[in-house]
């Protein structure tokens, strides 16, 4: 598991600090306006991966700055299946660490005055030219992410508190719900 959430975030410390990435995968598809679906197979495997979303701060042309949000999640062969778990990732960029203490990496969500604690199971930081670079990951249930990502939830990583309500993050996590309520059930 261990080894599975460290290739996770290289993956995504790739993408946030280099502007062209080299793909090995065989077969890439869109899923929707902000997902792409890469078929390994090697691994047997369809990876689905999201655009990233900004949360809050100022966006730039040159580089994004404040947090961002995105979602990935592996389904087995070449079709697309709903899986169990999503891995949902956060992607920092700024000018210092903010996120590099364990204590700064708890996740909580709020949803109808419910307190929902998800474990955020890998960090990985990167000094990049003149900013640094934080990406996390957190698992969560497929069910648990759509009533969080349609239920207007807040959340909190770390002492960063942030809301779905803008309305591009909206549009954003609704279009990823319907594409995650609209995939098939897994057949074993």
């Amino acid at each position: 598991m261990r080894s599975f959430v460290l290739s996770l975030l290289a993956a995504i410390m790739v993408v946030a600090c280099c502007s062209a990435t080299t793909k090995v995968m065989i077969r890439d598809q869109a899923v929707g306006k902000r997902m792409t679906a890469t078929y390994d197979r090697f691994a047997e495997k369809t990876t689905v991966m999201s655009r990233r979303q900004q949360l809050y701060g100022a966006e730039s042309p040159f580089r994004r700055t404040g947090v961002e949000l995105g979602v990935m999640f592996d389904c087995p062969g070449d079709s697309l299946t709903r899986p169990d778990t999503v891995w949902v990732f956060f992607l920092y960029t700024g000018e210092d660490w903010r996120f590099l203490q364990t204590y700064a990496r708890r996740l909580t969500f709020l949803l109808d005055q419910e307190r929902i604690q998800v474990p955020v199971l890998g960090h990985d930081g990167q000094v990049c030219s003149g900013y640094v670079t934080e990406s996390m990951l957190a698992p969560i249930r497929t069910d648990l992410l759509l009533q969080l990502f349609t239920g207007g939830a807040q959340g909190q990583l770390g002492s960063t508190e942030f809301t779905f309500s803008h309305p591009k993050t909206a549009e954003f996590l609704r279009e990823i719900a319907e594409i995650l309520s609209e995939l098939p059930g897994r057949r074993d």
